[in-house]
């Protein structure tokens, strides 16, 4: 098997194992598992050392996440500045000489994200539960499908490089959060938890990828939304086999596995590509009529993207007056 379809047949595989499981357990948070295996069966390595620590920081925020709803989910002016703090200890804590990739796993189980459905509406911590345990199955199938498909004898990837936020940077994201938070309930309260999920992780790559990789992510996430919304109006005008679905589902994500390898500096972008494409159709147990519902979905991924940007511009300039600020003060000591 070739270099760029060995990883490509092992993205589909864990995408088909994850889907086939929350298809199975039946419980409103499929597209979280969808992000957490989309993201993980597409790094190049795996090492069982680090999948243990991402599994173990899933859960301990998990549980700060659940926490923090049920004590506060009734009080709006307590909740927005105890998830501002969630966010910031959540980033902080995986912030510390790991990759983004771990970062954004957190997000897709945190909290501040409640969606319709009888077992998220229940209970905050039960709610908390079932996202968590949505997140670790795609942990898991990731981590299934790595070995069934193992890396290459002698295969020696180059590793992505660790992050070490700052207090600052960690801020902004605890900040961006909030944001979203506010705007995803203010203007597309329904679909609240895409604004965060689209708004926070763009965010963390604002903060540690080059410039030409968030360029191509910001091409990816373009056509991720395109291909989400046209594959959802063919399958649903064509069929309703959730069979059908998920072979769909997996080509699309095999192929852009592929691309992602086959052109390295299409690799951000295809990695983009899989997150939007995921969030619309991962949510979804089969193709659906309601396009209003995808394209709400969608316009919420996007006013995150919007808002974390605008934010992130806001950020930098900020830093450039501060700067100017200093420097000046050099100066006149100096003189």
């Amino acid at each position: 098997m070739s270099d760029a379809w060995r990883p490509a047949c092992r993205l589909a595989l864990a995408v088909a194992l994850a889907m086939l499981t929350i298809l199975t357990l039946k419980f409103p948070h499929l597209f979280r598992a969808m992000l957490a295996v989309s993201l993980l069966a597409n790094l190049p390595t795996f090492r069982r050392s680090t999948m243990r620590q991402r599994l173990i920081l899933v859960w301990v925020a998990g549980a700060m996440g659940s926490v923090v709803e049920a004590l506060f989910l009734d009080a709006p002016w307590l909740y927005v500045p105890s998830y501002m703090l969630l966010i910031f200890g959540t980033m902080a804590l995986a912030s510390r000489s790991r990759d983004a990739a771990t970062m954004t796993l957190l997000v897709y189980g945190l909290s501040g994200s409640l969606i319709s459905g009888k077992i998220a509406d229940s209970a905050p911590i039960m709610g908390g539960f079932y996202r968590t345990l949505a997140v670790t199955i795609g942990i898991f199938a990731a981590a299934a499908a790595f070995y069934i498909i193992p890396l290459r004898k002698g295969y020696r990837p180059q590793l992505p490089e660790p992050v070490n936020f700052r207090s600052r940077e960690t801020f902004f994201l605890g900040f961006v959060g909030v944001c979203c938070l506010i705007a995803g309930h203010t203007l597309v309260a329904d679909n609240k938890v895409f604004v965060i999920m689209g708004g926070i992780p763009w965010a963390i790559q604002l903060l540690s990828a080059s410039r030409p990789a968030l360029m191509a992510r910001l091409t990816g996430a373009v056509l991720g939304s395109i291909v989400a919304f046209f594959t959802l109006s063919v399958l649903s005008a064509s069929t309703n086999n959730v069979a059908v679905y998920l072979s769909v589902i997996c080509l699309i994500m095999g192929t852009i596995g592929y691309l992602g390898y086959r052109f390295p500096s299409f690799k951000p972008g295809c990695a983009q590509f899989a997150v939007c494409f995921m969030i619309p159709t991962g949510m979804l147990p089969g193709p659906i009529r309601n396009f209003h519902q995808v394209l709400s979905i969608i316009e919420a991924m996007w006013i995150g993207i919007i808002l974390a940007s605008l934010l992130y511009f806001l950020h930098q300039w900020l830093l450039s007056v501060e700067k100017i600020v200093e420097d000046s003060g050099r100066t006149q000591t100096g003189g």
